[in-house]
């Protein structure tokens, strides 16, 4: 069939090709996080900076609970993270962040109208403490500001608002190994009787924004490492790819830091509890975007632009070596604390977390590119260039790789942090030595 181009209607063409952007885009969510979980609506405090971008009536927030009544309408979303969930909405995906959690026995119960959930004093996870599944007020008002002024100058999210449950009972515990030990020994019934007894009342809050993409980038990092690579993908195309994608990251931090801004960089326990992270950025087609402003704040100390460059190269960073690569390439400053799974995967999965796991040096020329093109974005303030049609097929065959990865390691399929627990797994499966077979 030939087409007449000169027939075609520009802004015609245009909608198509979004509109199979958008399919493409669900097509990889779906690969990489696996079915849609269930949410409900619930009455809540929805304060919108633009109506129109949100899809629920207004005074009613999404939640992922467990639901003691079964009357209650449930609907569907994929999964973002292990608190937040993403749709579909117009040419965008709507994502609410901070919204419960979508299994397991943490879930926050919605029981005859009340919400309850967990609220942790001293955990190694963000600023320390926080709210099971939810954010506090002020550190979602703080990511709305934040997220108000970025995306002015940065590829990033853009604000839609925020909803509040005034009324969250809390029950409260030092950190997650706590509250997993608590909750191994008791059922619903007695848990509903404790929170009655002994819980607190807290206001919590949820983040809604509107962004082009959901991908991350350490899920498809993952891609990289599978045995399978060098069947699908020439090594130098995913060079290539890597040095692209490091390069529009590194790129996307310095606009940050150009103008006065730490994406979120703490000193806690010895180390630096960092947001400056690769799960922290998205990626489509075409371009990355940065995201996830809780945490930033004006530069104070100059040092911190260094550690969350140091930080991007290696933290949620699946890639061979990455660590070591990413440190040797930096004065060392704070080590950064390293991040654990939100909940822990079970004795079957896999008996013990080793935080030391190094595998092995076969595949670290990816690792470097990746890297060395991080260091181009950030210093030199330029994306280095990639053809459109290799961005495609590199982005659509990694995330395969991963998702047929996650198969073989029994891994659950929205699962998107752990590379330790990854490594070792891979490990045990001989599937390092299948990796260094194939791509040496």
């Amino acid at each position: 069939m030939v087409i007449d181009h000169s027939t075609i209607n520009p802004c015609s063409a245009l909608c198509v090709s979004e509109a199979l952007m958008k399919h493409s885009t669900e097509e990889l969510v779906k690969k990489l996080r696996g079915p849609k979980v269930p949410f409900l609506l619930v009455d809540a405090e929805t304060k919108l900076l633009d109506r129109g971008k949100y899809p629920f009536p207004e005074g009613k927030a999404p939640v992922q609970c467990i639901v003691m009544d079964p009357q209650l309408e449930k609907l569907e979303a994929y999964t973002s993270g292990n608190r937040s969930i993403i749709l579909p909405h117009g040419e965008s995906w709507f994502k609410a962040k901070a919204v419960g959690i979508p299994s397991g026995v943490s879930r926050p119960i919605l029981n005859k109208g009340c919400m309850y959930s967990y609220f942790l004093s001293n955990d190694r996870i963000g600023s320390g403490t926080l709210i099971w599944g939810f954010s506090q007020i002020e550190e979602a008002e703080n990511e709305l500001r934040w997220m108000q002024k970025i995306c002015d100058f940065a590829p990033s999210p853009k604000p839609v608002g925020m909803g509040i449950f005034r009324n969250l009972s809390v029950k409260e515990f030092k950190d997650r190994p706590e509250l997993f030990e608590y909750l191994k020994h008791i059922d619903a019934n007695r848990l509903l009787e404790e929170f009655a007894s002994g819980s607190r009342l807290m206001e919590a809050a949820s983040v809604y924004s509107l962004q082009s993409t959901d991908i991350r980038v350490d899920e498809i990092l993952y891609g990289f490492i599978s045995p399978e690579l060098s069947n699908e993908l020439d090594k130098e195309d995913c060079k290539d790819y890597l040095k692209w994608l490091g390069s529009s990251c590194g790129k996307n931090l310095r606009l940050l830091h150009d103008n006065g801004i730490l994406h979120g960089s703490l000193l806690r326990y010895g180390g630096v509890m960092t947001n400056s992270h690769v799960g922290n950025h998205l990626v489509s087609e075409d371009s990355t975007w940065i995201t996830d402003f809780h945490m930033c704040q004006p530069v104070s100390d100059k040092r911190f632009r260094q550690i969350e460059l140091e930080c991007l190269t290696y933290i949620m960073n699946p890639l061979v070596s990455a660590e070591r690569i990413g440190k040797g390439r930096f004065e060392q400053r704070a080590v950064p604390m390293a991040y654990a799974l939100s909940e822990p995967l079970t004795p079957n999965h896999v008996s013990k977390y080793v935080e030391d796991f190094r595998p092995s040096s076969i595949g670290e020329d990816l690792s470097v590119a990746f890297i060395d093109g991080i260091e181009h974005g950030y210093f030199r303030h330029k994306v280095t260039y990639v053809e459109a049609s290799l961005r495609s097929e590199v982005l659509e065959k990694v995330a395969e790789l991963k998702r047929r990865l996650w198969r073989v390691l029994s891994l659950p399929e929205g699962m998107q942090r752990g590379h330790a627990v990854v490594h070792e797994l891979m490990a045990r499966k001989g599937l390092l030595a299948d990796f260094k077979e194939n791509n040496g």
